[in-house]
């Protein structure tokens, strides 16, 4: 990548921001993000919790979210709670709002590691597929698996993206399909 590339991506990732701050919601979304331990040093991460029950931001809900995840955790740290139910570990009404968290609690030490050995096997196969790929289409299939991946890793991170069973439903029919071997003769005569 040259230089000149990094400078247009800086201006079009400007120029978003800029858009995004143009507007009411934009405002209103970076000035809560401001209020938060993430941007300004001076909030710490107890007094964000605190803040969580009176300034409606949804960045120290989930840390004080998290943090009574992590002490109801501490209780079955090995096997946790069991499958379905961070709810009822922590007697909330929300899920953690955190994928990796929600492993954790509900399937302890034991369960997280499994979850992340899951992620691991998804991401190499799909960069496996990317690098040994001989069919543009099969390729371009593996980069889109490969982008939803990390995608999903990252939105895991805040968000309950494991509960949306439709996405993994088709996810799954595209990650098989994409592991398929498109170099048999049968897949070769039909893409010709």
């Amino acid at each position: 990548m040259k230089f000149e590339d990094l400078d247009f991506w800086n201006i079009k990732f400007s120029l978003v921001i800029s858009l995004f701050a143009s507007t009411d919601y934009g405002r209103s979304r970076l000035e809560s993000t401001i209020n938060t331990p993430l941007l300004n040093p001076e909030i710490s991460i107890n007094r964000g919790i605190l803040l969580s029950e009176s300034d409606h931001n949804s960045f120290n809900w989930r840390l004080s979210h998290w943090h009574t995840v992590l002490k109801a955790w501490e209780k079955h740290s090995f096997l946790g709670y069991g499958l379905g139910l961070s709810k009822q570990s922590i007697d909330s009404k929300y899920l953690p709002h955190n994928d990796y968290l929600r492993a954790l609690i509900e399937g302890g030490i034991l369960g997280l590691f499994s979850y992340l050995v899951l992620w691991g096997i998804y991401l190499t196969q799909s960069i496996k597929l990317v690098r040994t790929s001989t069919l543009d289409s099969h390729k371009d299939l593996s980069l889109i698996i490969t982008a939803l991946i990390i995608a999903v890793l990252v939105g895991m991170l805040t968000e309950n993206i494991w509960s949306h069973t439709v996405f993994f439903f088709y996810f799954s029919i595209l990650f098989a399909i994409s592991s398929w071997d498109w170099n048999s003769p049968e897949i070769v005569s039909l893409t010709n």
